[in-house]
């Protein structure tokens, strides 16, 4: 996921540093690698806690 995510150009996450003239604290490739990786996890654990509660 990483390799993919560094692939990306930089001109797409332009738009996610401040107009203050600096960068945000964590670099936009990192948090959008941590999205990809634990959004299939928390899709997973809402479904097993619908299912467990249907059951």
């Amino acid at each position: 996921m990483n390799k993919v995510v560094n692939a990306l150009e930089e001109s797409h996450f332009k738009t996610f540093y401040h107009d203050f003239g600096r960068h945000p604290s964590y670099h936009s490739k990192l948090l959008l690698s941590v999205l990809l990786l634990t959004y299939p996890q928390g899709i997973s654990k809402e479904a097993i806690a619908l299912d467990e509660q249907k059951q």
